[in-house]
């Protein structure tokens, strides 16, 4: 029998940073962005050991 060992949320969004925010205040804070300066296209949030929710535009 097969067993899940990770599960990963992705959500797409037009605004990345208001996004970030929203979790922020969850108290899920930001785990990684790419790129590191300029406009985010991709980042997580979560907690050590799980990047979950992942914000993608």
């Amino acid at each position: 029998m097969n067993t899940i060992v990770q599960l990963q949320v992705n959500l797409f969004c037009e605004n990345v940073e208001s996004c970030l925010s929203f979790y922020g205040r969850l108290g899920l804070p930001e785990m990684f962005r790419f790129p590191t300066t300029g406009a985010i296209e991709h980042a997580g949030s979560g907690t050590p050991g799980s990047e979950t929710p992942t914000v993608t535009r």
